[in-house]
């Protein structure tokens, strides 16, 4: 059983809770005083254990103690040696000096990942019967489709720091079972922005699974696609708009006028797709063409790619008219700067992306989270769709990826990660590593 005042993660929407009195404070979910209802402990051979990557971590003090959750994506293999591939939380608890409370407070370092290899696994809990990527063992198939995620932090050079990585701030969205119809999914990716752009990736996040998993049935998706996922995106931004506006004490603190994120989806209903974007993050879908032309060469895979979202910038005409429309103004403001939607007399703040899901400074130049439609039909030949951050996009070409995914399309988990390095790649190349942007891609295989 959890302490009180300790910091734990429910449910597969990585909603951070803390507890007192055997209850969770903000949930709903209660943890029973004769055992731990929501979690068990690992139980495994700590040498199987593989942390792959640290999505973000919590902090919180009470009474000169710092507690800290740190939140894992996690390999491991159990008693069957079957691999697993969960989410995990470590706990920790510093001990600080009163004297030293406040300053050392940010100054508590996280463990590297060679130690979170030597925690004993009771440290570690996952939640029961859940799983932070939807599959087990590799790209399993359910419903007849293969799901796998992948994501990088990104990497920005710094002298005093050498080889520190950025915050990662960007999401995959992974729902299963949306409104309660195992013939519904809802798959994408949040790209946030700004100094507090992972805390909005990540709240926005956690309210769509709550959207589509409690706040919405299937009956109402099933009637109206655009109709739920409109309500969904309302639901989102007047969320935000409540942190913004600071309307109730248990609500999160984290900024949303200048930070914000992109937001990718699509709603899947059974054989339908419908596909909605805010931002640069962006969907493709990829097939096999009616009529393979001759001059195809060897290295490429012959796929082609379907373009299911239009990318939201500033340097887009008609993105570029309604934000001048609106009041708004469009510049760049250095040489080798991307343009930017600015206010009208001044320099800051300022954004690469024309729609947004936050960053409310913008609301009043046209910077909104303002989604665009695309239907489609599943038919014969559709073979999968990608759904990434502008990490990807960057520099891989729809159809460099198209052959990336293809030539290993029997292993989404090979495919997912050769994505995401080769993207790495491409940005060490383009910079000379002296930066990359977070990298996340979510491919389904049909």
């Amino acid at each position: 059983m959890f302490e009180k005042g300790e910091l734990v993660i429910m449910g597969s929407e990585r909603a951070v809770y803390r507890v007192e009195d055997g209850v969770v404070v903000n949930g709903k979910i209660k943890i029973s005083k004769e055992g731990n209802d929501a979690f068990k402990p690992i139980t495994a051979d700590p040498n199987a254990l593989k942390v792959l990557v640290c999505l973000d971590s919590v902090d919180w003090s009470e009474n000169n103690s710092l507690k800290k959750s740190q939140n894992l994506i996690c390999k491991l293999k159990d008693a069957s040696e079957k691999t697993i591939w969960t989410q995990g939380v470590v706990f920790q608890n510093v001990s600080l000096s009163k004297e030293d409370s406040a300053k050392n407070l940010i100054k508590v370092m996280l463990p590297k990942l060679a130690q979170l290899k030597s925690l004993p696994l009771s440290s570690l809990f996952f939640p029961k019967g859940e799983s932070l990527l939807g599959f087990e063992g590799g790209a399993s198939e359910t419903s007849g489709m293969g799901v796998v995620l992948h994501t990088r932090a990104g990497f920005m050079a710094n002298k005093n720091n050498p080889g520190k990585r950025k915050q990662n701030q960007d999401r995959g969205v992974i729902i299963r079972g949306g409104g309660g119809d195992p013939d519904i999914d809802i798959f994408g990716v949040l790209d946030g922005h700004g100094d507090d752009g992972h805390f909005v990736s990540e709240y926005v996040k956690k309210s769509l699974g709550t959207f589509f998993t409690k706040n919405i049935d299937s009956a109402s998706i099933r009637k109206s696609p655009e109709g739920a996922l409109a309500k969904a995106v309302d639901y989102v931004v007047k969320k935000l708009k409540a942190i913004h506006k600071k309307t109730e004490k248990s609500l999160p603190k984290f900024d949303v006028n200048t930070s914000g994120t992109t937001l990718c989806l699509t709603l899947r209903i059974g054989r339908s797709l419908l596909t909605i974007n805010i931002g640069d993050s962006r969907a493709v879908l990829f097939k096999t063409p009616k009529q393979k032309h001759r001059n195809d060469s060897k290295s490429n895979s012959g796929i082609e790619a379907v373009a299911m979202s239009r990318d939201h910038k500033p340097s887009d005409p008609d993105e570029r008219k309604r934000i001048i429309t609106a009041g708004g103004r469009c510049a760049q403001l250095g040489p080798n700067q991307p343009m930017r939607v600015l206010p009208r007399h001044a320099n800051f703040p300022g954004l690469a992306v024309s729609r947004s899901v936050g960053d409310f400074w913008g609301e009043p130049f046209g910077l909104k989270a303002l989604p665009e439609y695309k239907h489609h039909t599943l038919k014969t030949g559709d073979l999968f769709m990608v759904w990434a951050s502008d990490g990807i996009w960057e520099w891989l070409s729809n159809q460099q990826v198209a052959n990336i995914v293809y030539q290993n399309i029997h292993d989404l988990e090979k495919a997912s990660k050769l994505l995401v390095d080769q993207a790495r790649l491409m940005w060490d190349k383009n910079t000379k590593g002296t930066y990359h942007d977070d990298i996340t891609a979510v491919i389904v295989k049909f």
